[in-house]
């Protein structure tokens, strides 16, 4: 009897994103011919109080899907001005409801961007951020004259424990954040026959140069664009 580990006929990739996000990452994956294993490697909970919510001539920013669904759990009303970071968010907060929503489709710079070359000084702006920020939003933005805070809607925390995934019968692992790349490098899992896809170019320099087979990143951060860069053979 051999010894060796017997991989699926489907390729196998491993969603380390945060529930229950993953379980659509899953199905996106599943519906493009892989076999998908969620095994999430942060935790996404709520703060101990919520903040106030903002005004109705309030633009509200969402740099993460985490940031989009606590808000419109918090909230019932959707008539607010939306800037997101990338199209992915974007297409959340149209299922969750929300319609006057714009994409800077890509990095924190380039939603500060948007925000100056969309809105005037005499809109507010509304960061509604997690723990964990990239970027200087807010702060540029105050530099410019403008009215501008970042709430806290939620938290994010690294698991403290590598989830029982057996990396030997792996094929990819998806990488949704700066700070799951770093977590992921932090749990240390053997991963020099898994090839690493980064959801950006900010994710991917998250992880370094932790040992592995390859690594890709989307050309935009969205899951298709994800899909679409791994590697033909």
């Amino acid at each position: 009897m051999s010894n060796e580990t017997t991989r699926p006929l489907k390729p196998t990739v491993w969603i380390t994103r945060t529930v229950p996000a993953a379980f659509k990452s899953a199905a996106n994956w599943a519906n493009a011919g892989y076999a998908a294993a969620v095994a999430p490697i942060l935790d996404v909970t709520k703060p101990r109080e919520m903040p106030t919510l903002p005004p109705r001539d309030g633009v509200v920013v969402f740099t993460s899907s985490n940031a989009a669904k606590s808000f419109a759990e918090h909230t019932l009303d959707r008539r607010w001005s939306i800037v997101t970071v990338g199209f992915q968010t974007k297409h959340v907060c149209h299922d969750l409801g929300f319609r006057d929503v714009i994409t800077a489709n890509g990095t924190s710079e380039d939603v500060t961007r948007l925000l100056l070359e969309t809105y005037t000084t005499d809109r507010p702006i509304y960061h509604c951020a997690g723990n964990h920020v990239r970027g200087t939003i807010i702060e540029d933005l105050k530099a410019k004259g403008y009215r501008a805070q970042r709430d806290l809607y939620y938290l994010t925390t690294p698991v403290k424990e590598l989830p029982k995934v057996d990396t030997r019968k792996l094929d990819f692992v998806t990488l949704y954040s700066p700070l799951a790349a770093k977590t992921l490098v932090e749990l240390a899992p053997e991963l020099t026959g898994v090839t690493v896809m980064s959801l950006s170019a900010a994710i991917d320099e998250a992880f370094g140069d932790y040992p592995c087979k390859a690594k890709y990143i989307a050309q935009e951060a969205s899951e298709p664009s994800l899909i679409e860069a791994v590697p033909t053979v």
